[in-house]
């Protein structure tokens, strides 16, 4: 089978979608002959960026490079969140690409995510290698701490579970059904939660740390996507 010029072996096709192509496979066919290194860095709240680099095929292959770009700078976004795309080292490529990430364009959906969920514009930039912006990642050590007295609660949009935890061995535990994805009043999801907070609590002779797991993306301590606050307003969040 071949695409956009680029040849891969296609061993199980769909019956339902015979022109189905996987882009994993055909991306790995694509890099083998890409020679044109190129950096992509994304930048997110609090001056984090992430640094990607790979490579571009020469121009030959110019609906194969644009395809690749455009699917390796989504991957890249949606990997790390961000509200600023730079990229370097193919300058007639990027443009076209920065083309489609506009309001109204083909990566219309992606725009306006991140643009709702760091709350500013979304820009997409074009530079000399030298002056791409250089990796600004930080690490955080989360989890792994078992002594002392310690809850675990997860946030689901169907049930919310809690754990009390005494020294890495669990004391109690419950699920409770709830609909907080229906609740436009946030003192229905804030009492839940505090609930689960005191039944777990209750179980132990003191708390030393509070877990929390939630579907979404939280942005300092403002859940800017949760499956459970569908219909609180974001100034509500906060």
């Amino acid at each position: 089978m071949s695409y956009l010029g680029i040849d891969l072996d296609m061993r199980n096709v769909p019956e339902l979608d015979t022109d189905f192509i996987p882009m994993g496979p055909w991306m790995i066919e694509y890099e083998k002959e890409a020679d044109r290194p190129i950096g992509i860095a994304i930048e997110r709240e609090d001056g984090k960026i992430s640094v990607f680099e790979t490579k571009l095929r020469d121009e030959s292959f110019e609906e194969a490079n644009l395809r690749y770009l455009e699917r390796y700078i989504k991957f890249c976004l949606w990997s790390v969140g961000g509200w600023k795309v730079t990229v370097c080292g193919c300058d007639d490529e990027a443009a076209k690409v920065k083309e489609e990430y506009v309001l109204g364009g083909p990566r219309d959906f992606d725009v306006n995510f991140m643009m709702n969920t760091y709350e500013r514009p979304f820009e997409f930039e074009i530079c000399a290698p030298e002056d791409l912006p250089k990796a600004n990642d930080a690490d955080k050590s989360v989890g792994g701490h078992l002594e002392g007295c310690r809850i675990g609660f997860d946030a689901g949009g169907s049930d919310r579970k809690v754990s009390a935890v005494i020294d890495g061995e669990t004391v109690y535990s419950e699920e409770v059904v709830w609909h907080p994805k229906l609740s436009e009043d946030i003192s229905y999801q804030y009492n839940g939660i505090v609930d689960s907070f005191k039944t777990a609590a209750s179980k132990m002779p003191r708390v030393d740390g509070i877990g929390v797991s939630t579907a979404g993306v939280l942005i300092g301590n403002a859940p800017m996507v949760s499956s459970i606050f569908l219909k609180i307003s974001r100034d509500r969040r906060r």
